[in-house]
């Protein structure tokens, strides 16, 4: 088995590529080969060229346990094995590697799954009855979405173990990025989550014009939050050529202004949530039930925006960045739901 780390070229990263001698062919003179051949299983060659499995143009290590007796990777595989770990831009820290990818999607997904279960179980049906069946929709869709995903990206892990003997998180990272039934899916898990987070700051105002305020203002920004994501987004899933993909390329900024907008409308749903919080604290602490989803909503309100803010600072965040912003989507509109459900209670 192989331990393969990853780079993703971004808008905020460098988009050259790094050389790597190891990756290119290698004469090592002659000498004897041994391989698994019934007829000739030795050779004797006068020039072997040996070029080492490379992924993406990046090295891969064997992560077999060395004995004494184990002969050594060649000068020029160590070198840029310690090149390639020594940058974070290339992908080379353990943050980068295969196991907390895994761990960072797996975990997402069993907590939008159960997320998902506490819609169907705790979600009340009435006042708002187009509300709770556009969450549980939403939910629901995250949920299959996500699962299709890992399923996806554990069968590519399977097939090149089996085939190349690494595991890259490159090819599960253009399963994410590239799939145009995942990106649509979680197009559409985004804007009826930000369609769900309208009706859940509409609950907190009481008068009726306030409610019509919020309910227009909302969606008006969620379907411009939403398409301004799609255009960059689509346009890279898909394979254009000529007039079409030079005017993608010129759309570029779009990327960084669609961050900006989402960490905005992510901060203003947080900021009226906590507001709320405050001007309500001697209801929202009331008991020790109360007070703990008091204090995972606050949680879950300001994780969103501040997965965004670490979307855009780090590249580890944004090569997971869908998944998380699912994730969080989710449990800020079923877990803030569930907290008003208390409150009207109460």
């Amino acid at each position: 088995i192989a331990l393969n780390m990853v780079r993703r070229t971004r808008w905020r990263l460098f988009s050259g590529s790094e050389y790597y001698e190891s990756c290119m062919p290698q004469e090592l003179g002659g000498g004897l080969l041994i391989w698994k051949g019934i007829q000739e299983p030795i050779a004797y060659f006068d020039n072997i060229i040996f070029q080492g499995h490379c992924d993406f143009n990046e090295p891969v290590y064997s992560s077999f346990k060395k004995t004494p007796s184990s002969f050594p990777y060649l000068d020029v595989v160590n070198s840029d094995w310690a090149r390639y770990i020594s940058d974070d831009l290339d992908g080379g820290p353990f943050k980068y590697s295969i196991y907390p990818v895994i761990f960072s999607f797996t975990a997402n997904f069993v907590i939008t799954l159960s997320l998902t279960v506490i819609v169907f179980i705790n979600t009340r049906r009435k006042p708002s009855r187009s509300a709770s069946n556009l969450l549980k929709l939403g939910s629901t869709l995250a949920s299959v979405n996500l699962t299709i995903f890992v399923v996806k990206a554990l069968k590519s892990l399977r097939h090149q173990h089996d085939n190349y003997s690494i595991s890259s998180t490159n090819h599960i990272l253009n399963i994410l990025w590239n799939d145009l039934a995942f990106t649509g899916i979680d197009f559409i898990v985004v804007l009826v989550c930000q369609l769900c987070q309208v009706q859940v700051v509409m609950r907190l105002f009481p008068r009726v014009q306030e409610k019509r305020i919020v309910f227009f203002l909302g969606i008006f920004l969620s379907l411009i939050c939403q398409t301004l994501w799609a255009i960059p987004t689509f346009s890279q899933s898909t394979d254009q050529t000529g007039e079409v993909k030079d005017l993608i390329n010129n759309l570029e900024i779009l990327s960084p202004f669609v961050y900006l907008f989402r960490i905005a409308l992510g901060g203003c749903y947080a900021s009226i949530i906590c507001f709320h919080v405050f001007t309500k604290k001697h209801i929202c602490f009331l008991g020790k039930r109360m007070s703990l989803l008091t204090f995972l909503t606050i949680l879950i309100v300001l994780l969103q925006p501040g997965f965004f803010v670490a979307d855009v600072a780090n590249v580890w965040i944004d090569d997971l960045s869908e998944i998380f912003n699912t994730t969080c989507y989710v449990g800020s509109t079923v877990i803030v739901w569930e907290w008003i459900d208390s409150l009207h209670i109460i």
